[in-house]
């Protein structure tokens, strides 16, 4: 919940696991959808190594991210204990275009480095807005029906 309540979930549009109908070879943890219909990528990671492997992929993210003009900012988002323990390899290997956010195990925040604004970016089209919101809409419903057979399972 730390998490919505950082991203501002009242007023951004914020879409968990996109990946088909939105982008082709490629999965987002988070899409961020501003009023303004830009839209930030946020990347979580949950160890040091799982932070490294992002950039074993290819093509590389910096292609990816430099190359979807839909796309204004990518943050990638950590444990801060992961970040304290890891500082400066994680900051030598963190990409000029992206930012560093942690979290604690109380739901404070740190902005360890500022997401720049990719000059090129360009707002979703109406086609793009209602897409994302349809992969909203059928991500609520699917991880319902995941917490109901949850709970008759329990």
């Amino acid at each position: 919940m730390a998490l919505a309540k950082k991203l501002d979930i009242r007023r951004n549009l914020v879409v968990p696991n996109v990946y088909w109908g939105f982008f082709k070879r490629r999965e987002a943890d988070l899409l961020v959808i501003t009023k303004a219909k830009y839209c930030y990528e946020i990347e979580i990671k949950n160890s040091f190594q799982d932070f490294k492997r992002e950039f074993d992929k290819q093509p590389l993210p910096a292609d990816r991210f430099a190359n979807d003009d839909r796309l204004k900012k990518k943050i990638f988002v950590l444990p801060r204990h992961i970040y304290k323990r890891h500082a400066e390899e994680m900051l030598d290997l963190l990409p000029a275009y992206a930012g560093l956010w942690t979290l604690d195990g109380r739901g404070h925040w740190e902005e360890v480095v500022r997401p720049p604004n990719k000059k090129k970016a360009r707002k979703l089209t109406e086609t793009e807005y209602l897409q994302l919101l349809r992969l909203a809409y059928l991500r609520t419903w699917s991880l319902k029906r995941k917490i109901a057979v949850d709970a008759r399972n329990a």
